[in-house]
């Protein structure tokens, strides 16, 4: 019996996967990580969106943390220098803001990078299309949709 790719559920899976990506992990990384089965297609076609997915990560977490900071340094870092189309498109993403108090007093000026949606959502369905296979051993087919939602602020009634 062929075993068809956890993700797509189409193609033939002849490879193994990480869920979700064993790059947001700082090294040594954990020895217990989710592997399901992948076709080639989604498995080495998904680098280029696990890099975005880190650098951005690696740029909106806390480097005030000792995780985060060596999540950055380590490996956000290292993808930028040699994935210089990604670090320019991220630089182009960044843009002065003012802090202003509700007054309109200003408090600070500052700069803030926008989100780059696109790979989170992307990786977040491959993450749990592979971790609904990895518990009910079961592909959850094209038939689903997963759908994700950002928002793009908080407000009181929000949260």
């Amino acid at each position: 019996m062929v075993q068809l790719c956890a993700i797509c559920g189409i193609e033939k899976a002849t490879t193994k996967d990480h869920i979700p990506p064993k790059g947001i992990f700082v090294k040594p990384r954990p020895s217990n990580l989710v592997t399901v089965p992948a076709c080639v297609k989604c498995n080495n076609h998904s680098s280029e969106l696990d890099e975005r997915f880190l650098a951005d990560l690696g740029v909106h977490v806390s480097i005030d943390e000792d995780e985060g900071q060596r999540l950055f340094t380590e490996q956000v870092m290292k993808t930028l220098r040699h994935n210089k189309k990604l670090h320019r498109e991220i630089l182009n993403r960044v843009k002065p803001v003012e802090m202003t108090t509700p007054d309109g007093s200003l408090l600070a000026k500052s700069y803030v990078g926008e989100w780059d949606k696109e790979p989170h959502m992307r990786i977040i369905e491959r993450t749990i299309r592979g971790l609904y296979y990895h518990h009910f051993n079961e592909i959850l087919g094209s038939d689903y949709v997963v759908k994700t939602h950002f928002f793009d602020y908080l407000t009181t009634e929000s949260v």
